[in-house]
């Protein structure tokens, strides 16, 4: 009886034993694993380099000199390419870097450049009196502002139109014995920019007319104002100077030029700035006359909503398509 417990006794034991040699493999075999996989690519590693400096690299671990982060072993299976960066995820994160699938699609840019508005020059009419006399009335009273063609702006007495006028009226009433005579009065009137119409209202009168009213000839901004009211105007006289702002003038400075030059927007040649180019408010050109001691260039922009005018500094101009060279 005694020996059969006592062979039961050992039976238990050797099981226990085994038992807890199994779970002791278990507990400290793929730790120790671990530890010997890292410590043998540690061992191996010839190179250490940092994730956020790919280009420090070193043969024995340390800090990195310009961060001062732990330093890496290098994966020596990847491809030492010097055009290819290598980054680990933790450096990925690090640096925000985002990537996108390349598609085709127009290619776009944005480019500001600071410039001064002025009018087109070619753009800039004289607004002169057809006949001599005193300014009665000026209905233009302020520079800017907007006159349509055909609109009266001035008054004038003019004791010249008054005598032409009683010259109308007498050949009219011997035109059928001196009919040259009365075309010639008629004529007369047509060079002081009176109208057929205006003529025969003064037939229909029957007596002169004091005060002439001067037609605006073009329409545009009233750019400058020469007389004042009372003053005296010989004919062909500039009363006022119109310019039309549906295209305007953008001088850029040197600073700009070179900055255009400089990355490529705009190529200069022998005779000065020239490119093509387009914005949101319409198609814009370099000038080909560009001066050199002067150093500036000039495009001329589409102003149909009048967003620009004379004299503002600094204007931005957002070419929301790529120059095309």
């Amino acid at each position: 009886m005694l020996t059969k417990i006592w062979n039961n006794k050992i039976v238990m034991a050797a099981l226990m034993l085994a038992a807890g040699l199994v779970i002791g493999w278990m507990i400290f075999s793929p730790a120790t694993d671990e530890r010997g996989e890292e410590s043998e690519s540690h061992d191996h590693a010839s190179v250490w380099t940092c994730s956020m400096h790919p280009n420090v690299r070193q043969s024995e671990p340390g800090k990195c000199p310009i961060c001062g982060m732990d330093l890496v072993p290098l994966n020596t299976g990847i491809d030492d390419d010097p055009g290819t960066v290598h980054m680990s995820e933790t450096a990925i994160r690090l640096a925000n870097i985002q990537t996108t699938v390349i598609a085709e699609g127009d290619a776009t840019r944005e480019i500001r450049l600071n410039g001064k508005v002025k009018p087109d020059e070619r753009r800039i009419s004289s607004q002169t009196a057809h006949v001599g006399g005193r300014i009665e009335q000026l209905l233009v009273n302020f520079t800017g502002e907007y006159v349509q063609r055909g609109a009266v702006i001035a008054r004038v007495y003019a004791p010249e139109l008054i005598t032409a006028q009683r010259e109308l009226m007498e050949a009219f009433k011997i035109s059928e014995s001196q009919p040259d005579l009365y075309r010639a009065a008629r004529e007369k009137l047509r060079n002081w920019k009176f109208t057929d119409a205006q003529i025969d209202g003064m037939l229909d009168a029957n007596r002169p007319v004091e005060t002439y009213p001067i037609h605006a000839d073009v329409s545009g901004v009233v750019w400058k104002r020469n007389v004042s009211v009372g003053d005296y105007v010989e004919r062909g006289a500039s009363l006022f100077e119109v310019v039309d702002l549906s295209k305007v003038w953008v001088t850029l400075n040197r600073l700009s030029i070179a900055w255009a030059i400089e990355i490529g927007l705009v190529r200069e040649d022998d005779y000065g700035l020239i490119d093509s180019l387009s914005s949101s408010y319409g198609g814009v050109i370099w000038a080909k006359e560009v001066e050199d001691y002067q150093r500036y260039g000039v495009i001329v922009a589409d102003n149909g909503s009048d967003m620009y005018f004379q004299g503002v500094p600094s204007t931005q101009w957002d070419m929301d398509e790529m120059l095309r060279l």
